[in-house]
């Protein structure tokens, strides 16, 4: 469940790179990730409808496991098989809460360079080590998407009640990610980007938990 860094879209448009949606964005943004030690590749689905997303990636999917993201009732839930737990705290969500306390400090370096990623410009943000000055993340983000303001960064899921100071000002003043890389010293370590963009209506009831499902509150 926590294989899933993640992309965003903004309100720039350059040439002929287009579809850029201002307002509420509605619809599937398309990612795939990949690690330099492996040849796996790994696709997800964003779902995105006004405050909430709903994440899928293949492996999940053959689990039937989903993660849903509410920023209005700041709450995620957890899908899997026909069960559903719905945290709003660390209490729930402890190995992410452990990932972003063992992180070291981080600095953000907002480079002002633009990127197109799947037709789409979006802007190029360092995360810095503060200690040693090394580069850990480059992320390029864009605005107009996910609204539930969850940052994904290194293959974990870290909403609103758990980011530092840093995830939530990239997640206020860059939005979504459309391309994200992690390193290890000055060596590439692993990616997530954007592969395609599909507006479309959404049903509610993708991101409500299903009636036949069992529920565990753990908020």
């Amino acid at each position: 469940m926590k294989t899933l860094l993640c992309a965003v879209i903004v309100m720039y448009a350059l040439g002929n790179h287009s579809v850029l949606f201002a307002g509420d964005f509605e619809g599937i943004i398309h990612l795939k990730h990949t690690r330099s030690s492996s040849p796996l590749v790994t696709n997800t689905e964003v779902y995105v409808k006004g405050a909430r997303t709903r994440y899928h990636s293949d492996r999940g999917r053959s689990q039937n496991e989903a993660i849903i993201v509410d920023s209005e009732r700041h709450t995620v839930t957890f899908l899997k098989g026909k069960d559903a737990v719905i945290v709003d705290s660390g209490k729930g969500y402890s190995g992410i809460a452990a990932f972003v306390n063992q992180m070291p400090a981080m600095i953000l370096d907002r480079t002002g360079k633009r990127d197109t990623v799947a037709g789409h410009l979006c802007e190029t943000w360092r995360v810095i080590d503060k200690k040693t000055k090394a580069t850990a993340f480059e992320v390029c983000t864009a605005e107009g998407l996910d609204r539930s303001e969850t940052v994904i960064i290194g293959w974990e899921i870290a909403p609103p009640f758990l980011q530092s100071s840093w995830m939530k000002q990239l997640a206020k003043e860059g939005g979504f990610t459309l391309r994200s890389i992690s390193y290890d010293g000055e060596r590439e370590e692993g990616r997530t980007e954007v592969t395609s963009i599909e507006k479309k209506d959404l049903e509610d009831s993708f991101f409500t938990i299903p009636a036949n499902y069992s529920k565990q509150d753990i908020r």
